[in-house]
């Protein structure tokens, strides 16, 4: 019992906190939409997204909130394309109806419908709309997702998306990583937030006035980044200078995308210091805002608070934060089209957002040589694996609670729990045996101090 407890190390991340959607406001808190003319806009003019010379076979992705679920759809629908992705605050991929209505994606896919958890969409649906999309050559093959790198984001205190329904994209992925090592999992006692370690109140209560931001403890897009890259990634240094936040034209990229689309007209690029020299080669992320976060509703507020530049300045990472907007009726709060806004595919190749953003990638990679080497990825790269600090224990799988808050973990999809009414029984009996088993070590460490004792006095 005792080299049970030693010999098998756990993953598990937690974290706690966030609000509600629906019609043109988040009605948690008193969130109000800022006045842009509060904000400054980019003084550097607005530039032409060019090809740079980046790591084709390691870009990666992430999101948060609507963001994280659009994200799950680009690297869905080109699964050949990305590294790995991070989500925050989020659901899983093809959550809901897709039918364009708000309301009835709400009422399946987040605490809005007040639904009981029974109610809420069943992933296999979403994993047999993969299955079709691939067949019909909407999606790439996703069997080039195994051994790609999925790290994950939620909160228990989270007011839109239950830690249940967060926790379920494992329940969509683990079956094509099929690698545990290549699934991270962070559960804090968070609301609906990106979690910080240098701004915004704290991680539970509403954040909305921090721009979705709150102090956690952590820096998501460290924690999130360093997991994707592997450990070469460095934590930003104080007071690191960073270079102008720039302004690019998304328009561009509108060709051959016809109708409501939802997208701004710009963007946001950031490049580092040490990227802005060409003979440089450098890691390149896609990052996507959440609802009422995009340029239109707080300019470059949540980008700049949010602690991507940092971690990008120390680590030559190019970013680009590509910007949706709001369009009416169905989106009103500029979210990421994930429930069929601007049409049925929305989710695969054909979906605007998506052609959009492969348009954007398209043009950075078109520098970078065409014999390029892909990785391999069937199999998480050692250097990758060893960045893990924990790793599941046989038969058990610890409960994302209060009780386990900042321990990092892999979360088995087989053993997924609800916490919509506290840990699960699975969860508790498990915690009864650790507890068990801890209090016989301790009795065994106290025999070994008497025995200990005995022998020397009787000597």
């Amino acid at each position: 019992m005792v080299e049970f407890i030693f010999s098998f190390p756990i993953i598990l991340f937690v974290c706690l906190s966030c609000g509600n959607v629906r019609g043109n406001h988040y009605v948690t808190g008193s969130w109000q939409n800022p006045n842009p003319s509060n904000f400054q806009h980019n003084p550097q003019g607005i530039v032409k997204l060019a090809p740079y010379k980046v790591h084709a076979e390691q870009v990666t992705l992430s999101g948060f909130s609507s963001g994280g679920s659009f994200a799950q759809q680009l690297q869905i629908s080109y699964s050949s394309l990305f590294r790995g992705i991070a989500v925050f605050s989020h659901t899983y991929y093809k959550c809901g109806p897709g039918n364009g209505v708000e309301k009835d994606y709400d009422d399946v896919c987040t605490t809005l419908g007040n639904f009981p958890k029974e109610r809420y969409w069943d992933v296999n649906r979403a994993q047999r709309e993969i299955q079709r999309y691939a067949s019909q050559g909407l999606i790439e093959n996703p069997s080039h997702l195994q051994g790609k790198k999925l790290y994950v984001y939620t909160g228990t205190h989270n007011f839109l998306f239950t830690t249940d329904q967060s926790l379920r994209i494992i329940n969509l992925y683990e079956p094509l990583i099929k690698n545990p090592l290549a699934i991270f999992t962070r559960v804090q006692a968070a609301n609906l937030t990106l979690p910080s370690d240098t701004f915004g109140g704290s991680c539970a209560e509403d954040s909305s006035k921090n721009f979705f931001i709150a102090n956690c403890g952590i820096s998501g897009p460290y924690d999130a980044l360093k997991f994707l890259l592997g450990d070469s990634i460095r934590k930003a240094r104080r007071q690191l200078p960073l270079q102008p936040l720039l302004l690019f034209d998304q328009s561009e990229f509108f060709t051959n995308v016809t109708g409501q689309h939802g997208m701004d007209t710009l963007g946001y690029l950031y490049i580092p210091q040490r990227c802005r020299n060409v003979g440089n080669r450098c890691y390149l992320h896609f990052y996507f805002h959440g609802c009422t976060l995009g340029r239109e509703f707080v300019q470059d507020n949540h980008i700049k608070n949010s602690g991507y530049l940092e971690v990008a300045e120390e680590n030559d990472i190019i970013l680009v934060f590509p910007q949706a907007k709001q369009s009416l009726p169905e989106n009103e709060i500029g979210c990421w089209d994930t429930y069929g806004i601007t049409g049925a595919l929305f989710g695969t190749q054909k979906g605007k957002q998506v052609s959009i953003v492969r348009n954007m990638l398209t043009r950075i990679l078109s520098s970078s040589s065409p014999n390029s080497p892909r990785v391999a990825y069937g199999n998480t790269e050692s250097s990758s694996a060893s960045s893990i600090a924990f790793r599941n224990i046989g038969g058990f799988s610890p409960s994302a609670t209060q009780y386990y808050v900042n321990q990092g973990f892999y979360y088995p999809a087989s053993r997924h729990g609800t916490y919509l009414q506290g840990a699960p029984a699975w969860s508790r009996k498990s915690r009864q045996s650790i507890h068990t088993v801890s209090k016989l070590f301790t009795h065994l460490q106290l025999f070994r101090i008497l025995v200990t004792a005995y022998v020397t006095y009787s000597n």
